[in-house]
């Protein structure tokens, strides 16, 4: 008789395809994301008020599942807050994180470095919410690729860039 042998891709070979797709949807919709927010800490902070900038992220964060897209989230809404504060810790922040050469270690010594600065200018200690909020940035960081790292490294320091006068 005759035969037939089949070939059934393993769920490893489809993964593989899906991820591309993902990844090059998640890049337009990533550098939409990254136009808006970067447009947020430049043009609205000075009209609006940091205040109103922070509502609005922490308004905004629940609903956002990817980690990419919530990281660069919580990376504007740290710079909102720093930028609230004082613009010498947003100066110092800027020249201290260019040490760094591994991508994950300059996002959580931002993210470290913006949490001590607001704790050390709050009279309240920080809200639970926003400790959620950190905790989850740094679990995204160390799952994060080294592409998605470096992308945030290059958000982070555009987003540094526009924070400051």
């Amino acid at each position: 008789g005759r035969s037939m042998v089949l070939f059934l891709p393993t769920t490893k070979a489809l993964n593989l395809f899906q991820t591309k797709l993902t990844e090059i949807s998640i890049s337009e919709e990533w550098l939409v994301l990254k136009e808006r927010l970067l447009s947020i800490l430049e043009k609205n902070l000075e009209k609006k008020g940091a205040t109103k900038i922070i509502d609005d992220l922490l308004a905004e964060m629940p609903q956002i599942e990817a980690s990419v897209p919530f990281s660069a989230y919580t990376i504007t809404l740290l710079t909102a807050y720093l930028q609230s504060l004082e613009h010498q810790s947003l100066k110092r922040i800027k020249n201290l994180l260019p040490s760094s050469e591994e991508p994950a270690l300059t996002l959580s010594l931002f993210a470290g470095t913006a949490v001590g600065t607001m704790v050390k200018n709050m009279k309240e200690t920080l809200s639970q919410k926003m400790t959620g909020i950190i905790n989850k940035f740094q679990k995204n960081v160390v799952e994060f690729n080294l592409s998605e790292k470096k992308e945030l490294v290059i958000f982070l320091g555009e987003a540094l860039q526009k924070a400051t006068p």
